[in-house]
């Protein structure tokens, strides 16, 4: 019974000592500790940003037409056996990689249709500029100091305010698309919507805005 008593009490004393460094600010494993999450956080926000989980765009349903479908139909018409062989091979690989054959290239060609649109030049830019202010924060923890407590707070604030608006403006452009192409709301909002984890990122970036405060002021 003594014995039990006593392990209790180690595990009780081991347990208050690792919050208690998590919960001293100004202990050096609380710095590391912070810094870690810092970088998780930015390196989640970039990946949701990248591969678009943010902002989603259904291409097909805006009217741009997929590169690998335009070379299937060109090849279709022409009669050609080779042709028409190299069309099944690229349906039947695209269908083994799930519809991911020529992903980047077939990603750029619709979205260059989709620019078309003074709506959706908008939306791509929005985009294209999640995408740099999230791999900037990524960047601001290679920095030397002092820099780095600067800069990592400017991406910071930056990043947060752009994922916070991210929904308000979706909405807004949802809007402006569906009036421009006489189309209804629920339509546009099957065209291009905010995915779910475009909420988990903004949580993310205020994360990550907390602790650049917090090391702008304790410079760690």
């Amino acid at each position: 019974m003594k014995q039990n008593r006593e392990s209790i009490i180690r595990e009780n004393l081991h347990f208050r000592d690792n919050w208690h460094f998590l919960l001293d600010i100004d202990d050096p494993r609380t710095h590391y500790a912070l810094r870690v999450v810092q970088m998780i956080a930015t390196i989640i926000i970039f990946l949701l940003t990248y591969l678009q989980h943010v902002v989603v765009i259904n291409f097909q349903s805006a009217g741009a037409n997929d590169a690998l479908t335009m070379f299937q139909g060109i090849a279709n018409q022409s009669n050609n056996y080779y042709f028409n062989q190299g069309s099944n091979l690229f349906s039947f690989l695209n269908r083994l990689m799930g519809g991911n054959l020529w992903s980047t290239y077939r990603y750029a060609i619709n979205s260059s249709q989709f620019m078309q649109d003074p709506v959706g030049l908008k939306i791509m830019i929005w985009s294209f500029l999640l995408i740099l202010i999230s791999a900037f924060c990524i960047l601001t923890h290679f920095f030397k100091e002092p820099y780095v407590y600067r800069y990592s707070l400017a991406g910071a604030i930056a990043a947060s305010i752009f994922l916070i608006l991210t929904p308000l403006l979706i909405h807004h452009w949802a809007n402006q698309f569906a009036i421009n192409k006489h189309l209804s709301l629920w339509q546009a909002n099957q065209i291009f919507s905010v995915d779910c984890l475009a909420y988990f990122a903004i949580f993310c970036s205020l994360i990550v805005l907390s602790i650049s405060i917090v090391r702008f002021y304790k410079h760690f």
